[in-house]
């Protein structure tokens, strides 16, 4: 016999059948399945877009929703290499809305200063596998440790007038 249910929700439910026999025998069983019919969903990530990062280890950070996380790996390479390099995160990775998950990882075996540098997430439910799109970085340890500059107005000055023009 069969019988087919819709409008399952999302997660956890517990299915019992029982059935009876022309002799009235009875016999039930359970079972638990899962209910997974959304792909991850990327929220954002860092290092953001067009930003600068250090040579050497950097955080990068993965924001999502995703109930049953099985996964995150961070692929990365230098702009215009063949391949990327896969890491997948050792930190657990909680399930949930608005989760995230980041790690430590050193560039240094494939970036040098001024290279660009290409990374995307992929995110492995039991069902579904998503890919972030892909982000671009620059390596340069000067300016991500020392982000920006006050040229004027100079720090302490005394002005003469109620306007004033600022250079970063």
């Amino acid at each position: 016999a069969k019988r087919k249910f819709t409008g399952l929700t999302e997660g956890d439910h517990v299915l019992r059948v029982r059935v009876t026999d022309t002799q009235f025998s009875s016999d039930e069983k359970v079972i638990i399945f899962t209910v997974d019919s959304k792909s991850p969903q990327f929220l954002s990530t860092k290092p953001y877009a067009d930003s600068y990062i250090i040579e050497g280890v950097n955080m990068f950070r993965v924001n999502y929703t995703e109930s049953n996380v099985e996964s995150v790996t961070l692929n990365y390479k230098t702009e215009g290499a063949a391949a990327y390099t896969q890491r997948k995160f050792t930190t657990l990775c909680e399930g949930g809305s608005s989760r995230a998950c980041s790690e430590m990882v050193d560039i240094n075996p494939i970036a040098d200063q001024g290279d660009k540098l290409q990374y995307f997430f992929t995110i492995e439910d039991p069902v579904h596998i998503s890919t972030s799109d892909v982000t671009t970085v620059t390596v340069n340890s000067n300016i991500a440790t020392n982000p920006f500059v006050i040229n004027t107005p100079v720090s302490s000055s005394i002005l003469p007038t109620k306007s004033i023009t600022v250079s970063v």
